[in-house]
């Protein structure tokens, strides 16, 4: 490589982790949600979920970049197999979004790893 310097990913150490599990019986629907996440705004984002089965919940980790982790659940009022919500981001975190349908199956967009910024709060592009 001739002395080059390769990145090859961020590191990131955690001292405890939280989550919930979700299980599924064998004969439930295996396919986990969709997701299709866009930019409204440089602080808001759009989350648009649909499973055949009913979505049960969105879930928003999000990270200060201190090491510390949280989430918050945006549940549907009613039962739908499409859920759209408009989130507000908080500046100087950034955010992963999940989609549990009703029997648990889980979909994950991190925005290929690169997390969704507030982009007015000193992460990403402005």
């Amino acid at each position: 490589m001739g002395g080059q310097k390769v990145n090859i990913g961020d590191l990131r150490r955690y001292t405890e982790l939280t989550f919930d599990l979700h299980l599924s019986a064998p004969a439930d629907e295996k396919n986990p949600p969709e997701i299709t996440v866009s930019y409204v705004n440089a602080s808001c984002i759009t989350v648009n979920a649909t499973d055949e089965s009913g979505i049960e919940k969105i879930v928003m980790a999000y990270t200060d970049n201190r090491g510390n982790w949280d989430s918050f659940d945006v549940e549907p009022d009613a039962a739908s197999c499409t859920l759209e919500e408009e989130i507000e981001l908080e500046a100087g975190k950034e955010y992963l979004v999940q989609v549990v349908d009703v029997y648990g199956n889980v979909a994950v967009d991190d925005n290929d790893g690169k997390y969704y910024p507030e982009k007015g709060g000193g992460f990403g592009p402005s």
